[in-house]
């Protein structure tokens, strides 16, 4: 369903499936490539970005796409694909971000470089352990002696493919430093084009809806009470979203809309 929202003339689809997933599940999935590069992703760890970088690495070396929109599985394409020409400044990158400390994380989010959170998932009791253990020792990294500012945001990155090519260029000064981080897909990419050339370029906007309540870290799953809502905002994606009569909905009521636009 979010595959077919995308497909157009001028949209190539490519995905990083999680190792820990069978492949043979998503043959049904027409109209877009699967990389050959996967690996089993954990929520907060630094598989995260290695991921993003496969997908990187291959559309940079195997294709000539000039533009690379990221998603997850529970984005919805609120704008069709063949609409993205006309949505999207080719010339800029759109990347929301914020220099730390982050006004709405916890600690500024200073505490996610501070600690080394070395184990694949920063939930796991190895790594609350870990974390303890550095607290009792008193162990801190300064992060302010890395040599580049530190920058947070969504990893849910818009970038054209010069951007692209900056982030593998410059990915191992940064990812030495900050793949221990905790987090690091809200870090990583914000942290190595705020501190590059192209920094002019970057619109702090990531083209997304989202939702947060109150007091909330994350943002809530939406559905249908906010339609209204995304009409009002018109981006390019909203998220979250879960379960497959939610995109259904989703589906029809914005195919539907468009249609009648068309009429």
């Amino acid at each position: 369903m979010i595959v077919d929202r995308l497909v157009a003339p001028n949209v190539e689809v490519f995905i990083h499936l999680d190792k820990k997933s069978r492949l043979s599940d998503f043959s049904h999935i027409k109209n877009a490539t699967f990389i050959e590069r996967r690996i089993s992703v954990f929520w907060g760890g630094r598989s995260m970005v290695n991921a993003m970088y496969n997908l990187i690495e291959y559309v940079v070396h195997q294709t000539g796409c000039e533009y690379l929109l990221f998603i997850s599985g529970e984005d919805y394409p609120i704008i069709p694909g063949a609409l993205y020409d006309t949505y999207i400044d080719c010339e800029k990158n759109y990347v929301q971000y914020e220099k730390l400390p982050k006004k709405d994380w916890d600690h500024g989010g200073i505490d996610r470089v501070q600690h080394l959170y070395p184990f694949r998932s920063y939930t796991t009791f190895r790594s609350r352990a870990f974390i303890k253990l550095q607290k009792l020792m008193k162990y801190s990294r300064n992060y302010g002696t890395l040599g580049f500012s530190l920058y947070g945001g969504s990893q849910w990155i818009n970038i054209n493919r010069t951007a692209a090519e900056y982030v593998l260029d410059q990915w191992h000064t940064f990812y030495s430093v900050i793949k221990y981080s905790r987090i690091p897909d809200e870090l990583l990419f914000q942290s190595i084009l705020l501190n590059s050339p192209l920094r002019e370029t970057i619109e702090n906007n990531n083209l997304r809806f989202l939702h947060f309540e109150k007091g909330h870290d994350h943002p809530v799953y939406l559905d249908k009470s906010y339609f209204g809502k995304i009409n009002d905002a018109m981006p390019l994606f909203c998220r979250k979203i879960q379960d497959p009569a939610t995109f259904e909905a989703f589906h029809r009521y914005f195919n539907n809309a468009e249609a009648q636009n068309n009429g």
